[in-house]
């Protein structure tokens, strides 16, 4: 058996005592990364909350029309084409996601009537459908993640200063 002697104990003692200056700081710097994130995530669901309030469902088909080249009126049509129907699945989901959804103007019904007097159902599965196609066709979600990221990023007073006569 081997023995241990004072000078071998006197380094495990101070490599023990580095190990849980080391596990103490590791808890304070993960502490501090948590408090970093809250503040992060709160500060995006502010920011969010502010698009949100400033957004309208007309601003929404203006971004959407003026991004894909296509008149508002083309989106609130019954035309069936597929690029009209993807424009309005856009625009659909954009309001349904984006819009602040304690607003009573912004319920399914509302958007469906701005969309050409659609059912509040055919909002629902417009949605749906778009976010089935967000997870399989690459074209499509470039289209709405970048539609979604110039209305997520606009300054609230351009949002608030669309020319309705585009409408």
């Amino acid at each position: 058996m081997t023995q241990i002697n004072k000078e071998t104990v006197g380094r495990i003692e101070i490599a023990l005592e580095a190990f849980s200056m080391s596990l103490t700081n590791l808890n304070e710097a993960t502490e501090a990364m948590v408090t970093i994130f809250e503040n992060a995530y709160e500060a995006a669901q502010m920011a969010r909350l502010r698009v949100a309030r400033s957004l309208t469902i007309e601003a929404i088909q203006l971004r959407v029309a003026k991004d894909l080249n296509l008149e508002v009126y083309d989106i609130r049509s019954d035309w069936r084409k597929r690029e009209l129907a993807e424009a309005r699945q856009i625009g659909m989901l954009l309001c349904r996601d984006l819009l602040d959804p304690a607003d009573p103007k912004n319920t399914l019904k509302n958007i469906g009537a701005e969309f050409g007097g659609r059912d509040h159902s055919t909002v629902l599965y417009s949605c749906n459908t778009a976010l089935d196609l967000i997870d399989t066709d690459p074209i499509f979600r470039e289209k709405y993640l970048r539609i979604k990221s110039k209305l997520t990023t606009e300054d609230v007073e351009n949002i608030a200063t669309f020319e309705t006569s585009d409408l």
